[in-house]
């Protein structure tokens, strides 16, 4: 036990906890929650996440230890490079950030043993030195967690942009390249091929890896999918494009938006964007958000701030390399 707290694996019945630490940390970052249930039963329900495993919390015990008066006062997960550490506003200082950051990068590390293993068709070689670039993306306004970040060998990268705008009932309409219908998705019917068209569209930004046809699947399952908001832009049968859309508690989240590259240039981008707020408005949403990278082409940026987006915060990546002793 450290000061005052535990470090332990959560459960299932933590989730109640983990969400209000979460809401928590975002009133205290930016003004208001920004966090569900839905939001981390998609991490812990994620393909290959092992909840056991790859979470940890930080509590205070209750009186006596075990008993339901302990309070989570700090959560971090690894998985797939991404570290996530977030401790209660009113526990910093205590040293809570820098355990689960420490126990998140040893995870990593285990991670990428196992991964070498598995490459390998068991053990990794003894002369093989395993290392993995993990990275955090804390908010742009946490300075105190960029310098604790950088004090613990993080280097800053690339940011990432939240850009937002509000809804009204006058947005304007889409305008369609002649040929292109739009509809919205059917799972079986449409599930590889949106698979494909974003890995296909992404692929020309530095920061995005592909991925697996299991991992995009879990967005079927997560607890808020609603296939009535996602949007598919096609052409003689052929999928040219997709917005993809989720709806929370006070606003709308795109959380794909893509166009094959052999048809860009032609507006797909922006009226599918427009399409989505217009009819996430006649649902009652008043605000829609989305996240882009600064590594993103300005192309892409053009299209988000015509349809009124304008950046409202966002993260900033800092990476570290991690590197497994040397075999002895």
């Amino acid at each position: 036990m450290t000061e005052g707290f535990v470090i332990r694996a959560p459960r299932r019945d933590d989730l109640a906890g983990v969400v209000a630490l979460m809401r928590a940390c975002d009133v205290a970052e930016f003004g208001r929650p920004d966090t569900d249930d839905a939001d981390v039963l998609a991490e812990w329900d994620g393909t290959g996440f092992v909840l056991a495993d790859d979470a940890r919390v930080a509590v205070e015990p209750g009186d006596p230890p075990g008993t339901a008066a302990e309070r989570i006062v700090g959560y971090a997960h690894t998985f797939e490079k991404h570290i996530q550490v977030m401790v209660d506003p009113d526990g910093n200082g205590r040293g809570i950030g820098t355990a689960l950051r420490e126990f998140a990068e040893a995870r990593a590390l285990q991670q990428a043993t196992t991964q070498a293993a598995r490459a390998a068709g068991g053990e990794p070689a003894a002369s093989e030195a395993i290392e993995v670039t993990v990275w955090q993306a804390p908010r742009r306004s946490n300075g105190t967690a960029h310098r604790l970040l950088e004090a613990a060998g993080y280097t800053r990268g690339h940011h990432y942009a939240e850009m937002e705008t509000e809804l009204t009932d006058d947005m304007p309409a889409p305008i369609w390249s002649q040929g292109v219908s739009v509809r919205t998705f059917e799972i079986g019917r449409d599930t590889a091929a949106c698979h494909a068209l974003q890995n296909l569209a992404w692929a020309q930004y530095k920061t995005y890896e592909p991925v697996s046809f299991e991992r995009w699947a879990d967005l079927l399952r997560e607890p808020d999918f609603d296939p009535s908001l996602w949007f598919l832009a096609e052409e003689r049968d052929t999928l040219v494009g997709m917005c993809l859309s989720r709806e929370y508690e006070d606003q709308a989240w795109i959380i794909s938006l893509g166009v094959h590259p052999e048809h860009r240039g032609r507006g797909l981008g922006e009226a599918l964007l427009r399409h989505a707020v217009c009819r996430l408005r006649a649902r009652g949403v008043t605000r829609v958000g989305l996240s882009v990278s600064s590594r993103t082409s300005q192309s892409a940026w053009k299209v988000y701030e015509h349809v009124g987006m304008r950046d409202s915060g966002g993260w900033v990546a800092f990476e570290k390399v991690l590197r497994a002793p040397e075999p002895t």
